[in-house]
C-alpha cells in the first residue's frame, strides 16, 4: 500500500464503511442541531442510503464488467 485508496472488497468492508458513514453524518447532524435523536435518524438513513448506492453498483458492475472486458 503505497498511498492507494481502493474500494472496498469484501461485505466486512462494506460494512465497517457504511458505520464510518452513520458515525460521520450523525455526529455532523448532532454537533449542528444539537438534537441527538435527529442525528440517529439522519446517519441511519444515511448509511442505508450508502449500503443501497454500494449493493446497486457492485451488481451492475457484475453484470457490466464482463461485457468491458471481452
Amino acid at each position: 500500500m503505497s498511498g492507494t485508496v481502493s474500494a472496498p472488497q469484501s461485505p466486512t468492508e462494506w460494512l465497517i464503511f457504511a458505520v464510518g458513514v452513520f458515525f460521520i453524518v450523525s455526529t455532523a447532524v448532532f454537533l449542528t442541531t444539537e438534537n441527538f435523536v435527529t442525528s440517529i435518524e439522519m446517519g441511519v438513513s444515511s448509511m442505508a442510503i450508502t449500503v443501497g448506492l454500494a449493493t446497486a453498483l457492485v451488481f451492475t458492475w457484475r453484470r457490466v464488467s464482463p461485457i468491458i472486458t471481452r
